[in-house]
Order: structure tokens, then C-alpha cells, then sequence
């Protein structure tokens, strides 16, 4: 039977069966699981755990299975990790013995997609895996972690940025917001000035988005000026543009031999006007 058949706190021992036996294992007997998703362990989150487990003791036992004169992790390979951290020589444990290597990666991935703690693109691409894997639908996906389809949807989009983008978000420099309000800048110039802009000046969330709409209605809502404004006013905005990181509009009014017009510099925020006032000096 699937391992999945009993249902996933069945395997973790956050909820430990009755009958479950939990024994003491040597920790450096333990191997780590070759189905982890997770990339970066955040060094002080991992301190605290381990400072918590040496004043507290590992509260909540891994989920091993014997292999050969070791054991092997199914789950909880963060806990392993803070207890050697901590000097700990034996941890609780609870065995799972017979699984198949497909129902152990299922429940190593499905675990570790239920943390709080993982950034986006280890999400991303345990979604993306359980899916290649498993043969998962979005929809398969949505019901067995009771999350929305479009919220997987938006997850795995994030594997088809670009590689600075998603680096980022991995490094827990921007969020998966920031990374879908940047991905809305078509121009893609503009998309690097303003995610260096957001490296730089920790923009919100709503600010990128407010850049990314403005761009928009310019492009769109705007279609018929543009198609009227003259080559070089255009290439003029481009260039200021791409310069300031932000929305340009210059309006240029012709009377007779005279010319007359101003430049309009939007900023959403009163760090961005400090910034660009900076670059004007």
C-alpha cells in the first residue's frame, strides 16, 4: 500500500501512532535523506533550534529507516542537524522500515512542503519534482497540501525566471512577490533597474507592483499617443528611463517655430524621490 494511504501525520511523528515504538539512535549513525529539496539551511534559525534542544532536548523525533548498520532519514533533517549542532550524541527516533524509494521521496518532499521555513523557489522546485516525479497535477498538488491552485500556479512560475531573479528569491533577498510585481515590467532593462533598485532600497511589494501598473497603462492605456509622439521624444523617454529606473513622460507642444514641453518623473515612494533627486545632483 502507498505509504501516502494512511496519510502524511501518520508518517511524521508530529502525531506518533499509538504502538509506535521511539527509540534512542546514535546521531552519527544517521545519513541524511538523497530525497531532501532543501538547499540552505538558515544558520540562525538553526542556532536557536539547537540552543533550544539543549536546554529542552529534541522535543519531536525523525523518521529513520535501517539501512545496512546505519539509518537513513525520512523526515526531519533539520532537527538532525541542530542536535549535531547542539552536541548531542542520540536523538529519538521513530522506524519505518519496507517503503519504497518513491513513497520515501512523496513523504520527505510532502514534509518538507508543509514548513514555514522554506523559501519560495525550494518550493517551487519541490512542486515542480513531486510533478515530474509522481506524474502530479496542479490540482493533485492543491488538494493533497490544501493549498489553491493558483498559489501552486504562481509557485511554479517562478522556475521560469531568470536565473538573477530566482537566485534572489533562493537567497531570501526578495520575495515571490517581488518576483511576480517584477516579472510584469515587460521591458526588461527597466526589470533589472528596478530589482537593483529593490536590492538596493528594500522596496515593498506594492511599490514594484504600482511601477509595473504604471508601466502598463503607458503601453496600454496609452497606445494612441505613443503612436502619435515623435521617434526621438520617445527614444529621449527610454533613455531618461532606463537612466532614473522609474516612469518618464516628456510632453512636447510645437507652436509655430517654438517648442515647448516638460519632463514628468513619477516616483511612488519618498525614499524613490530622495534617489532620484540624488541622481539629478
Amino acid at each position: 500500500m502507498n505509504a501516502l494511504g494512511k496519510g502524511l501525520n501518520a508518517l511524521i511523528p508530529e502525531g506518533v501512532e499509538k504502538g509506535d515504538s521511539v527509540i534512542m539512535v546514535n546521531i552519527d549513525r544517521i545519513k541524511p535523506s538523497p530525497h531532501q529539496m532543501r538547499t540552505h539551511f538558515a544558520e540562525e534559525k538553526m542556532k536557536e533550534l539547537a540552543d533550544s534542544i539543549k536546554e529542552k532536548g529534541l522535543i519531536q523525533p525523525v523518521v529513520l529507516e535501517r539501512r545496512g548498520e546505519g539509518y537513513e532519514l525520512i523526515a526531519g533533517e533539520r532537527r538532525w542537524r541542530a542536535a549535531k549542532l547542539a552536541g548531542v550524541k542520540e536523538i529519538p527516533a521513530v522506524m519505518r522500515n519496507g517503503l519504497k524509494e518513491g513513497d520515501k521521496a512523496e513523504i520527505s518532499l510532502l514534509e518538507n512542503l508543509q514548513r514555514e521555513d522554506l523559501n519560495a523557489m525550494e518550493i517551487a522546485r519541490g512542486y515542480k519534482r513531486l510533478m515530474k516525479e509522481f506524474d502530479f497535477t496542479q490540482e493533485d498538488l492543491a488538494k493533497r497540501l490544501g493549498k489553491s491552485r493558483s498559489s501552486i500556479a504562481n509557485f511554479l512560475r517562478l522556475m521560469n525566471y531568470p536565473e538573477e531573479i530566482r537566485k534572489a528569491v533562493e537567497k531570501n533577498e526578495i520575495s515571490e512577490g517581488h518576483a511576480r510585481a517584477i516579472m510584469g515590467i515587460e521591458d526588461e532593462k527597466i526589470r533589472l533597474a528596478i530589482f537593483r533598485r529593490i536590492l538596493r532600497e528594500h522596496l515593498s511589494v506594492h511599490e514594484v507592483e504600482e511601477i509595473a501598473k504604471a508601466g502598463k497603462k503607458e503601453k496600454g492605456g496609452r497606445a494612441q499617443v505613443h503612436k502619435k509622439k515623435d521617434i526621438f521624444i520617445q527614444d529621449i523617454e527610454n533613455k531618461i528611463r532606463r537612466k532614473l529606473g522609474t516612469k518618464i513622460e516628456v510632453v512636447n507642444k510645437k507652436k509655430g517655430k517654438n517648442i515647448t514641453g516638460r519632463i514628468i518623473i513619477h516616483y511612488f515612494s519618498e525614499e524613490e524621490l530622495n534617489r532620484i533627486l540624488a541622481l539629478l545632483k
